[in-house]
């Protein structure tokens, strides 16, 4: 009996160290698998710099990078740190994953394949926020790992205050959500409370906010599916009075794939905008893509980084200019020619714009014919594969507005030279500034670009096979 009970110890002993193990090695695999799946190329890369992986627990840190395209202030030092972010992860090994304790006050299962907790932060804080914030976490989150690999989560970022002395003072509410990934399909949702920024001459604030996303994963790496957003607007006062804002603002993109083409539609609409005493709205903006070839397009970007640097080579030694087609190289060809034979498009299908004058609304579609003929080498063949159509209407009032507006720096510019002893007085300057308008929107109605439609000017017009059209009317584009 007694060595019954001492062996039967013992195959709880091993099994009890044996199966974290296994889990262990499980995990690690999965959890690899599952990173190497969340990079796009072009925009954004993450890689797994270390995974130690012990009995019951592991530790992993991952390395996140943003593309910034070449020439940009990406090789600024201090810019380059706001692109290199750290996730340190410490994995605990199922079955019994209890031991993992509570999280931000979110319990641990009984029982997972692993239970993840994960703190996001910069590599190397860039030195303005560590003066503004010190070091802080920019977010934290808990994984629970099912057997299949799926992972529930919850995330939590930090309320934010400014803790060196300065002219002004930030404070960053923070945010918090779930989020989900199974097999390529990834959903997530969160909830801020916004951020204040406060000087002795007035005050930026952005209220409360929400998000949501329901994606899909592409075998080229990039996420396709439903995402939406809603704030509940922002505002700035000056002394004490508001000087403008923004409220009701609500954002939706839709995509879809067809193959390795993809059709995308966003969507932006605003409740109300505030410009001191004046206030338009609602707003409407419906932008939109089709047919665009998602593989060459990310291989004509890489490519495109690949030519910044040749070229720069090219000027520091001298060399001689090459022609278009012999910089982007085959690959740039091929990655060209893919995109155009599928005809692409994109288009804002709808703007419309309620102000006190009236509403603004127009429409532009602009696309390449896929069958057209072209040589890359002749620009002005690759220009009569485009099309494009396009509309605009606004009130007469609204366009008077806007001209004048535009008009009362060189109002103001032409009362100076006229007498550089005085300033310009204010009543003189809008004198001038409303004949230079009017003069404006004559011009653009004789000339054809608008016409009269009662109290509305309006424009029409289209491109196609070289020949643009505008308001019924050819227009010569010098070739």
């Amino acid at each position: 009996m007694r060595k019954v009970l001492i062996t039967a110890i013992a195959v709880v002993a091993i099994a009890v160290l044996a199966v974290p193990y296994y889990f262990g090695i499980q995990i690690e695999f999965n959890y690899k698998k599952t990173i190497s799946q969340f990079s796009m190329p072009g925009s954004f890369e993450l890689t797994v710099t270390s995974y130690d992986r012990g009995l019951f627990t592991s530790e992993a840190q991952l390395l996140l990078t943003f593309d910034i395209p070449p020439g940009t202030t990406g090789s600024d030092p201090e810019f380059a740190r706001m692109t290199r972010f750290v996730f340190q992860d410490t994995v605990y090994h199922g079955p019994f994953t209890f031991a993992a304790g509570s999280f931000n006050g979110m319990p641990a299962p009984m029982f997972a394949l692993a239970v993840v907790d994960s703190t996001f932060f910069f590599e190397e804080e860039p030195d303005v926020i560590a003066q503004l914030f010190g070091t802080p976490a920019l977010s934290t989150s808990r994984m629970v790992v099912d057997s299949s690999g799926a992972i529930d989560g919850y995330m939590w970022g930090p309320e934010l205050t400014t803790e060196a002395e300065s002219p002004f003072s930030i404070k960053w509410s923070g945010f918090e959500g779930p989020f989900a990934y199974d097999n390529g399909h990834l959903t997530m949702e969160a909830t801020g409370g916004g951020m204040e920024i406060n000087s002795s001459q007035g005050s930026f604030k952005m209220l409360g906010w929400k998000s949501d996303m329901d994606m899909n994963r592409h075998p080229f790496g990039f996420f396709y599916g439903g995402s939406s957003g809603h704030m509940d607007g922002f505002f700035l006062t000056e002394e004490g009075t508001t000087m403008g804002g923004a409220y009701g603002i609500d954002f939706s993109l839709v995509s879809n794939m067809d193959g390795d083409l993809m059709d995308a539609k966003i969507t932006t609409t605003l409740e109300s905008v505030k410009v001191e005493t004046e206030e338009f709205g609602p707003a409407r903006l419906v932008y939109g893509m089709e047919k665009l070839d998602i593989p060459s397009y990310l291989r004509l970007i890489e490519r495109f980084e690949d030519i910044f640097d040749e070229l720069a080579m090219v000027a520091m030694s001298g060399g001689e200019d090459q022609s278009f087609v012999q910089t982007i190289g085959p690959d740039g060809v091929d990655a060209i020619d893919s995109l155009i034979k599928n005809s692409p498009s994109i288009s804002i299908s709808e703007l419309t714009i309620e102000t006190p004058q009236g509403l603004l609304e127009g429409s532009v579609l602009l696309g390449i014919n896929g069958n057209t003929q072209y040589d890359l080498e002749n620009p002005v063949t690759l220009i009569t594969a485009l099309y494009s159509e396009f509309d605009m209407s606004l009130p007469t009032e609204l366009a008077k507005r806007m001209a004048k507006s535009s008009s009362e720096g060189q109002a103001y510019q032409q009362l100076f030279m006229e007498n550089p002893d005085a300033m310009p007085d204010p009543s003189e300057v809008d004198k001038v500034a409303k004949k230079l308008a009017d003069q404006q929107l004559k011009d653009i109605v004789d000339q054809g670009v608008f016409v009269k439609d009662r109290d509305r000017l309006r424009l029409d017009g289209s491109f196609s096979g070289g020949k643009l059209l505008l308001n019924g009317k050819e227009i010569p584009i010098p070739m």
